[in-house]
């Protein structure tokens, strides 16, 4: 079952967080306040004994942006060598103002609960602060694309061995729904709806 819009919440900030932005406005920067609000929350999410297992890159140039966008392509997507090739945005909800990328060193096992708690809290405290963001699991298409593209923007291929995680920051379009998307038939992009578990109550 997918629908075009998180209408499955009935919290209102639950909603928005879970709303993956689609379209930013690049022309509307972060303050440098709530940026640096952002930063602490990404780099110090509170993780079980303190153990942060995993890294950062934080990424501002748009072109690099677009570059990581074309390799998390999924492999398995119609045509995708093509549409990587005539340079479509595979992933536009990492093109916000200030990309999160999560990642793991060499030899490092990052476990995706202390990825998702913190990329979860960064989203939620984004979006008090007025902020959109989008993220991207899917990718990259290979080892060795996602090693070309360390190398080729100099990131350390040491403590970014494997990529985990990707999360976009930024305002919203004013004029989109946050699913639009030019990339998808008829532009909008619709979500599936989660698999939700179930909650068995001890009273």
């Amino acid at each position: 079952m997918t629908t075009p819009r998180n209408n499955y919440y009935n919290d209102e900030m639950l909603r928005e967080v879970a709303s993956c932005q689609r379209n930013f406005d690049r022309d509307k920067i972060i303050d440098p306040e709530q940026m640096s609000i952002i930063d602490e929350w990404v780099g110090k999410a509170p993780v079980q004994c303190g153990e942060h297992k995993y890294n950062i890159i934080k990424i501002t140039n748009l072109e690099t942006m677009l570059d990581l966008s074309k390799l998390l392509a999924n492999p398995s997507s119609t045509n995708a060598g093509i549409m990587v090739r005539d340079n479509t945005v595979f992933q536009p909800q990492i093109l916000g103002h200030v990309c999160y990328v999560y990642t793991a060193a060499d030899g490092v096992s990052a476990p995706d609960f202390h990825v998702g708690f913190s990329s979860g809290l960064c989203a939620a405290r984004a979006t008090t602060l007025g902020l959109k963001t989008g993220f991207a699991r899917c990718g990259p298409r290979s080892d060795e694309g996602w090693t070309q593209w360390l190398l080729k923007w100099e990131i350390d291929l040491v403590k970014h061995k494997s990529f985990k995680f990707a999360l976009g920051v930024g305002h919203g379009t004013d004029d989109q729904h946050y699913a639009w998307s030019p990339y998808r038939k008829n532009h909008i992009h619709e979500h599936n709806k989660p698999n939700f578990p179930t909650m068995d109550v001890i009273s």
